[in-house]
């Protein structure tokens, strides 16, 4: 499908100008790509272990956890207050403890101390 949208969007509009040649030199422009791979490696290794729900909000924090990380380095001009940026990681954290598998541990009669 991406294929057949390309080439009508080449017989419409036409080649582009220029039409590059070669690929960047800088290297960590290919640095997104390299990333993006390896967190879909990682997603299916980490959703046949944990599931879909429990992955989906642990990567919800990670960038919230990652994202006031930055914000704390190179502080922005505007942003949330300060309580607002504790109780949205607060939530997230909450929301990953909600989600946990809870296994009763049952004791077997041999277990049990006389």
């Amino acid at each position: 499908m991406l294929s057949v949208s390309a080439g009508a969007s080449l017989l419409v509009t036409g080649a582009p100008e220029p039409f590059p040649t070669a690929f960047p030199g800088d290297l960590w422009l290919y640095l997104g790509g390299l990333l993006g791979a390896s967190y879909i490696l990682l997603g299916v290794v980490i959703v046949a272990r944990t599931g879909v729900l429990l992955m989906g909000l642990g990567a919800v924090l990670g960038q919230l956890a990652v994202s006031v990380l930055i914000d704390l380095i190179w502080p922005p001009a505007a942003g949330p207050a300060a309580w607002q940026v504790v109780v949205m990681v607060l939530a997230a954290v909450l929301s990953v403890l909600a989600a946990l598998p809870w296994r009763r541990r049952r004791l077997s009669a041999a277990s049990q101390p006389s």
